[in-house]
């Protein structure tokens, strides 16, 4: 316990985000170089970390914004990072209205650990509180397009920028660490995170042992009470032999006779417990039924007890500091002491939709078949009976099916009108007005059967009349 409690307590005291002055002192020294200076790149190393490559007078620098929990901060790389596959809204957001444009402003506010960084054509707030870090992206009407983890309540995209309350004035004035510049901000925070993970790994490696070992302890436990039952089936061989050459003492219905004992010195009366539903040849077979299965486990046992013993001999050698956690786990999994549901599985990490995936004004899902077989999977394999559904009207095109947010909940009409413009944008008509596109639910749905994948029968639908307007189409792209 005093172990888990000092892991803990280390996390909380040295793992923190920037103090409100360590910011200032950053943003301060970066300001000159980014104000007026032009973004060239927008990566994303990780889901939590942004990285800006700005170039100014002849000089190239490398901003990180990091909104991991407890490591919240900017920071200066001396390198450029690298870059995941699948790009985030926030960075299809940032490639489109911040690459190659002039940086306006950079400030930090002076009563919370929020920085505004500014764009002719809009604004990145980098929230880098210690409880719920975020970036957020605003247009020049301070409306939240999108953002790079989940809002907090009560921000919705589509809806004003509503800044969060401020802390405690104890909290601005925290002069907890030293002020370094913004390189060495970053050296030191990659060498916090590496011990950390380093901590964090070898906390889930004693976590996985100990449950192993436990499980395997009570193996042994229970294996070493089934040997001690099976030390009585001799007692059940000497009750079948007595039963059996006594069989005229059983009447129909009896619980319970009281035989004689020839086995023992004296012949002495002895109780034997009977199952009044047979007869007495039927509890005679009882006894010596229940012998053999005593006398087969007995063997069972003593073999599965041994291997208990080794498996308890192999842990007991075994280094998880050596291991990695994957090792461990695979390891442990052909010892049979881990689930297949715990053993490291990273098949399904990238695999491909069937769909595009959108997000409307309300910040609803929207699923856009990309075409024939995918259409069928994303309508049959993917949507659920009460999700929404569009398709234009007699015009070949995408799916659009519309998840319903919650049970019994509807998705709102502004996302209903989002779809249509999806569906109408992925179709023959793309680019006209008054299109006519048929919404159903999925459940009214059927596939055509002998037909080309992707083509359905609907037994009862609506209409919406999509009004073309490009700068909606233009939003789910770039959000």
């Amino acid at each position: 316990m005093c172990t888990v409690f000092a892991f803990y307590q280390y996390i909380l005291v040295v793992f923190m985000t920037q103090t409100w002055l360590q910011l200032t002192a950053a943003v301060d020294e970066l300001r000159d170089h980014l104000i007026g200076g032009r973004i060239q790149k927008v990566r994303q190393p990780d889901d939590t970390t942004l990285s800006l490559t700005v170039h100014k007078q002849r000089q190239t620098r490398f901003i990180l914004i990091s909104c991991r929990a407890g490591f919240a901060r900017i920071s200066e790389s001396l390198t450029q990072t690298a870059t995941r596959k699948q790009p985030s809204a926030l960075v299809m957001w940032l490639r489109k209205y911040g690459r190659n444009r002039p940086i306006l402003d950079c400030q930090v506010e002076p009563n919370d650990r929020l920085v505004r960084v500014r764009f002719p054509d809009g604004l990145l707030v980098a929230e880098l509180s210690s409880r719920s870090p975020n970036l957020v992206a605003l247009d020049n009407d301070d409306i939240v397009r999108v953002s790079l983890l989940p809002l907090r309540t009560p921000l919705q995209h589509g809806l004003a920028y509503q800044p969060p309350a401020p802390p405690p004035a104890a909290v601005l004035a925290d002069s907890r660490g030293s002020i370094r510049s913004a390189v060495q901000t970053e050296i030191q925070y990659q060498s916090l995170i590496i011990e950390y993970e380093k901590d964090r790994d070898l906390a889930e490696k004693r976590r996985v042992f100990k449950g192993a070992r436990r499980r395997l302890e009570r193996r042994h436990k229970h294996v070493d009470a089934d040997l001690r039952r099976a030390d009585k089936l001799d007692e059940l061989k000497r009750a079948g032999e007595l039963l059996k050459g006594q069989l005229h003492l059983v009447q129909p219905g009896m619980t319970e006779v009281v035989v004689d004992d020839w086995f023992a010195e004296g012949v002495p009366k002895v109780a034997l417990s009977l199952d009044p539903k047979l007869d007495g040849p039927g509890n005679v077979q009882q006894f010596f039924k229940r012998y053999r299965k005593a006398r087969d486990g007995e063997s069972k046992a003593r073999k599965r007890l041994q291997e208990t013993e080794e498996a308890l001999m192999v842990l007991q050698q075994m280094d998880i500091t050596a291991l990695t956690l994957d090792e461990l786990k695979r390891r442990l999994l052909s010892m049979g002491l881990l689930q297949k549901t715990q053993a490291p599985n990273r098949q399904n990490a990238d695999v491909r939709k069937p769909y595009r995936l959108f997000s409307s004004l309300r910040g609803e899902s929207i699923w856009v078949g990309r075409g024939g077989a995918d259409n069928h999977q994303t309508t049959f394999h993917h949507a659920r009976g009460n999700d929404h559904w569009l398709h234009t009207s007699d015009v070949p095109g995408a799916h659009v099916v519309v998840p319903c947010p919650t049970r019994g909940q509807s998705p709102h009409p502004e996302t209903l009108k989002d779809a249509a413009a999806l569906a109408v944008h992925y179709s023959r008509l793309r680019g006209e007005a008054g299109v006519a596109v048929m919404h159903t639910q999925r459940k009214y749905l059927r596939p055509v059967k002998g037909g080309p994948a992707g083509r359905v029968t609907v037994s009862s639908s609506k209409t919406i009349i999509d009004d073309g307007d490009a700068a909606r189409v233009e939003r789910l792209f770039s959000g």
